[in-house]
C-alpha cells in the first residue's frame, strides 16, 4: 500500500568519497503515476546544476559533496515542496518517494483541525527498515516548537489520538520555525538513528533537522 510521504530505499550508493550520487524516483500518491517535471536542486550549492525528473519520475544528481551536510529541494507547481537531507559521509542513496499534491495535503491538514503557517516549515519522519517494526516510535523536537508531533494511522491519515507511530511509520511536526533543530526518535528497548544518510547526524540519539519555510523536510529513521 502506498502511503503519504513513504520512503523506499532501493539501494545504497557506492562507498563514501569526496563526492557522491543521489538518485530519486518520485510518485504521486493519489494517481500512482510517476511525477515528471519536478525540479531538484542542492540548496547549499547553487553552482551544482539543478535536475528535473523525467517521464519515469526519476532524476540523478552527480558530484554531490559528501564531506558536508546538504539538502535536496524538490518543487513542482501543484505539489508540496519537499526537502530531502543527505548527511555527511552518507555515501549517497537511490530512493523512491511517494508525495502528496497540495490539495491532498491541505485537506488532510484541515481535517485534522490544523492551520499551516507559510512562513514556517514542516518535519516529516518515516520509520523504515526497522526489524522491530515501524510502530511505537515517539518523536520530539528539543526546542519544543511547532505543532505536534502528529502520527498517521494505518490508512495514512493523521490521528490526533496517537502518541507514537502506527505500523504505517509516519510522524509529522507542523509550523516549525525555519532554522536548525534537534530531533529525537525513541522506542522502548531500541536504539533509533538516521537510516542510510537521509538526515543530518546530531548526537548519538538525535538528528539535526534544517527546516526551510513552506517546505516539508523528510527524515528517515531506523530503530534497531
Amino acid at each position: 500500500m502506498e502511503t503519504p510521504d513513504s520512503i523506499v530505499l532501493d539501494t545504497a550508493a557506492s562507498d563514501a568519497a569526496s563526492t557522491t550520487t543521489i538518485t530519486l524516483k518520485i510518485k504521486d500518491r493519489d494517481t500512482g503515476l510517476m511525477v515528471d517535471g519536478m525540479k531538484a536542486c542542492i540548496v547549499e550549492h547553487s553552482s551544482i546544476a539543478c535536475e528535473t525528473t523525467n517521464s519515469l519520475g526519476s532524476f540523478t544528481i552527480i558530484n554531490v559533496p559528501n564531506d558536508e551536510d546538504v539538502t535536496i529541494a524538490l518543487s513542482k507547481a501543484g505539489y508540496v515542496k519537499y526537502a530531502i537531507p543527505h548527511g555527511k559521509g552518507g555515501a549517497g542513496f537511490n530512493m523512491s518517494l511517494t508525495i502528496d499534491s497540495l490539495s491532498t495535503e491541505n485537506k488532510a491538514v484541515t481535517d485534522a483541525g490544523l492551520t499551516l503557517d507559510p512562513k514556517a516549515g514542516r518535519v516529516g519522519v518515516s520509520i523504515i527498515s526497522s526489524p522491530s517494526g515501524n510502530d511505537g516510535v515517539m518523536l520530539k523536537l528539543a526546542s519544543a516548537v511547532g505543532d505536534g508531533p502528529f502520527y498517521k494511522d494505518t490508512t495514512g491519515k493523521i490521528d490526533k489520538t496517537l502518541t507514537v507511530t502506527s505500523t504505517q511509520g509516519n510522524g509529522l511536526i507542523f509550523n516549525v520555525p525555519p532554522g536548525e533543530h534537534e530531533l529525537t526518535a525513541s522506542k522502548t528497548g531500541k536504539t533509533c538513528s538516521i537510516a542510510r544518510g537521509i538526515g543530518w547526524k546530531g548526537t548519538s540519539s538525535t538528528a539535526r533537522v534544517k527546516v526551510i519555510a513552506d517546505m516539508k523536510l523528510m527524515v528517515a529513521i531506523s530503530c534497531l
